[in-house]
């Protein structure tokens, strides 16, 4: 784990934890890692699981998937970020969406019932507890979110929702999104040859200027 604890240190599950302190958490945590190809399936959608897991190299994506195969990108997964960490605690529930690898990718897996569950009591479990609580808390406000977009009555709204919104997270009217262009158009749950229309649209009425992933607000 020596060759990851930079990439722990630096998660928020971690945060304010040290490093011995972070060694005896896994433990307690049952942990295990394991390598996926670029477009395997980490979970699949009605899968239970016991263990959470922190992308230690590579991406992924949460994905909603229909009967027909369409997929809608529900969030990305980055270095460090942590996911199914909600239905390994309510580990008899099953999945809702489906976990993949975008990239040739190393995951580390945790149980956390065990270091919830453990009778021992100490400052870094504390503390570890209180960082998942925070973690969850902050995940719903960002659904909470793409719900919002969701609910404009239109595409052009829903962009304008969420550029806007890109901004004021970045500080900045100049700043990159998290997606590519089918990305975008997964996670705005629309077609990508209608976004890529639409944003042209809104570009050539002076409200943007864009780029590839790197967008201006005028």
């Amino acid at each position: 784990m020596k060759k990851y604890i930079n990439v722990l240190t630096g998660s928020i599950l971690f945060k304010n934890i040290k490093e011995e302190q972070i060694n005896e958490i896994l433990k307690l945590g049952d942990f295990n890692i394991k390598e996926y190809d670029k477009n395997e399936y980490i979970y699949h959608k009605e899968d239970t699981v016991k263990k959470f897991g922190i992308l230690l190299s590579g991406k992924a994506s949460i994905i909603k998937e229909d009967y027909w195969g369409n997929k809608n990108i529900v969030a990305n997964i980055n270095k460090g970020d942590l996911f199914a960490e909600i239905f390994s605690i309510l580990y008899e529930e099953p999945l809702n969406v489906s976990v993949v690898s975008t990239e040739n990718s190393r995951i580390l897996f945790i149980n956390i019932s065990n270091i919830l569950n453990s009778n021992k009591s100490s400052e870094a479990i504390n503390i570890f507890t209180k960082n998942i609580l925070r973690i969850i808390s902050k995940k719903t406000l960002i659904l909470n979110k793409k719900i919002e977009y969701l609910s404009k009555r239109n595409l052009r709204d829903k962009i304008l929702s969420f550029l806007s919104d890109q901004a004021q997270l970045n500080g900045n009217k100049s700043f990159y999104i998290p997606f590519d262009r089918q990305q975008m158009a997964d996670f705005l749950a629309t077609d990508r040859s209608a976004l890529s229309r639409e944003l042209s649209n809104i570009q050539k009425e002076g409200l943007i200027e864009y780029n590839k992933n790197h967008f201006i607000l005028k």
